[in-house]
């Protein structure tokens, strides 16, 4: 039975470290007393000391902005004023521009266009009308009135007063 040397445990021991940590290893010739060439490991190891890694920092605790309210929050629009036509103005059916004054705190406008007596039936209805002006291209020959409402979100202010004009054939 063969003993097993201290040296060479330690050397398996080193070459084993040495495959598992990728360091560098290089192999020499050699030369034995009898004249012949064998290979002979040579280990290079590299110790460093170990580092450590800074301690992870978590950021403050904040907490989500508030938002700001809108500076209309809570309030009724403004009554929009009508500009045009003017008030028993007659128009020719492809000539038919309605215009009104921006309102404070109003987003969209609720526009109603109806026949005027006897019927008043709705004729043009708008609920989220952008801008303060409407083209309309063309309405049947007759006489009509109109009104605006100014809208924030689901709040709407008073309405305009009514204005009334005639389509000429």
């Amino acid at each position: 039975m063969k003993k097993f040397s201290i040296f060479a445990g330690i050397s398996v021991f080193i070459l084993v470290l040495a495959l598992a940590s990728n360091t560098a290893f290089a192999r020499r010739p050699s030369t034995t007393q009898r004249g012949l060439v064998t290979q002979t490991a040579t280990v290079t190891t590299t110790l460093a000391l170990p580092t450590t890694a800074p301690s992870p920092t978590l950021p403050p605790t904040t907490r989500p902005p508030v938002p700001t309210p809108h500076p209309c929050e809570g309030q009724v629009p403004a009554v929009p004023k009508l500009k045009a036509p003017a008030d028993g103005a007659m128009v020719h059916s492809d000539d038919i521009a309605l215009r009104w004054s921006k309102a404070n705190c109003a987003l969209r406008f609720r526009i109603r266009i109806r026949q005027d007596m006897p019927s008043r039936k709705i004729v043009h209805a708008w609920d989220d009308w952008i801008g303060n002006k409407l083209e309309l291209t063309y309405l049947k020959p007759g006489k009509y009135r109109w009104r605006v409402t100014g809208c924030f979100r689901k709040v709407c202010g008073p309405r305009s007063a009514v204005r009334h004009f005639t389509v000429l054939p």
